[in-house]
Parts: structure tokens; sequence; C-alpha cells
């Protein structure tokens, strides 16, 4: 294919920045304190939509039997950024070479790139920000957007054409870390490229390109071109 064109679309917290404990901390935090309640399931993998709207509207509606008002979502979400604005940049570290791995593929006239988060994009902004991550120019889709990730994984293909033109990939990509990457990603029919603390289970889910961080650069970037 002429000019052919991959998309490579970046998961955040455990894939580019080391803030899934800190994100999951403030998150119940924030839940607690805005909602009153703290006997809700933290583990998140048991949540139908695990984004920050997605899993907060299963919450409401298990302990108050309706759906969450626009207020509540939005108080959460404010609590939850105060919260992360508490902690210092020490607290927010980039997965090893994640920010010079994207320097080098934002350098590369064959390769877009696009983020998409089950987090809302103001708390996505300040992770990327304070871990010294620069995402100048790239297309960001968030729980802000949808409480589906698919459909968060979706707007970014959207927002990157919207940059470019609309255009046909030859290919697209996801980082991720999660098994609900796993999900999506076979939902979509992406391919998946594994990154972060959990890679080891990844690889046992059948992702065998899967990396602990991005210090193996070569290795990445050959699982991108392979």
């Amino acid at each position: 294919m002429e000019n052919a064109i991959k998309l490579i679309v970046f998961d955040i917290d455990g894939t580019l920045t080391e803030t899934n404990s800190l994100d999951s901390d403030c998150f119940s935090g924030a839940i607690e304190s805005v909602l009153g309640i703290s006997d809700f399931d933290r583990t998140w993998s048991h949540y139908k939509h695990v984004t920050d709207n997605g899993v907060i509207e299963e919450i409401v509606q298990t302990h108050f039997g309706r759906a969450a008002t626009a207020g509540e979502l939005g108080a959460i979400e404010a609590n939850f950024v105060y919260r992360l604005e508490r902690f210092d940049d020490s607290c927010f570290r980039q997965v090893k070479g994640a920010g010079d791995f994207l320097e080098r593929l934002k350098a590369l006239n064959d390769i877009e790139l696009a983020l998409a988060t089950g987090g809302w994009e103001s708390s996505a902004r300040l992770k990327l920000k304070r871990a010294g991550i620069d995402i100048t120019g790239v297309p960001l889709a968030s729980s802000s957007d949808s409480c589906e990730r698919v459909d968060i994984m979706k707007i970014a293909v959207d927002r990157v054409k919207e940059k470019m033109g609309d255009t046909e990939f030859e290919e697209i990509l996801y980082f991720g870390d999660a098994v609900w990457d796993v999900k999506a990603t076979g939902i979509l029919d992406w391919r998946l490229i594994g990154i972060g603390q959990d890679y080891e289970k990844l690889v046992e889910m059948g992702v065998s390109d899967s990396y602990l961080d991005y210090s193996d650069t070569a290795g990445v970037y050959n699982s991108i071109i392979s």
C-alpha cells in the first residue's frame, strides 16, 4: 500500500504513566466524599464499563436505584482532580521510556498517534503533564466523551481523521495494560501491544507482544512494524 499509515492509540494509566494505584485511591476517595458511601466494589474489572463515568453510573444505580446526575458526575470529577493535585510531581512517574518513545513516533511520517483513556480528560491531561509527557497535537478521547471504552477508542480514531482529513489506516494498534484492553481491542479487531506491570498476564492471554516498559525501544518498535 503506497503511503500506508499506521494509527497507534495509547491508553494512559499503566501504559504511559505509573499512576494506576494513585488513580484508584483518589477515585475511591472522591466517590466516598461525594456520594457518602464506602461499601462499593473497588475491583474495577468487575464493572461493565471500566471508565470513570461508567463505574460511577453503575455504583449509583446499585446503591440508589437511579442514574447518576450530571451534578454528581461533575462533583466527583472535581474532587478527584483536587485529590490528584495535592500530590507532588514525583508521584506521577512515566512508564520508563514512554515520553521518549512517543517523541520518536511523532517524528515518523507513516505513523499517527492518538490517546484513548477510561479516565476523564481533565485528570488525564493533568497526569501526563505532571509525568513530563508532551501530547501536544495528539488527539485524545476519554470518559468525558463516553462511558463505554470501545466508543472512546472509536472517538479517538475519528479525531485523528478530523485532524488529517478522512483517511483509512493500514492498521490500528493499541497500547494497553489491562484485561479490559484485551476485550476492547478484540471487539474492534485492533492489534494490541501490551505495556505495563501486568505484561506477563497479557502474554498468558495471548498478547505475545507485551513489555514491562519502553526500555527495549527496538523491540517495541519492531512489534509495531511487524
